[in-house]
């Protein structure tokens, strides 16, 4: 038999739906011979926008090919807690 000593403790957890995804304003951007882009590529963040998330936008050969003519290097977006948008610039996150 099995007997139980004192009281018996209740723990309770609560869990936070804080899931977020990512995703571009648009499916395609055109980027200028100087690699800046044409507009702004905007990184939108949905769902939560609790807590830190962070990505890297990875670019791939089109018309232009890689690294003559653009920079093959993943561009870090840092999303602090409460952000929700994030524009990337030549090469780096510009807001």
């Amino acid at each position: 038999t099995h007997r139980r000593i004192g009281s018996t403790a209740s723990n309770y957890l609560a869990i936070i739906d804080n899931n977020s995804s990512l995703q571009f304003n648009s499916p395609t951007f055109n980027v200028n011979k100087n690699g800046t882009p044409a507009a702004t590529v905007t990184v939108i963040r949905t769902s939560s926008s609790a807590g830190a998330v962070s990505a890297n936008v990875n670019l791939t050969n089109g018309t232009a090919i890689a690294p003559g003519e653009y920079t093959g290097t993943p561009i870090p977006v840092n999303f602090a807690n409460g952000d929700s948008i994030k524009g990337v610039c030549k090469n780096r996150t510009c807001s």
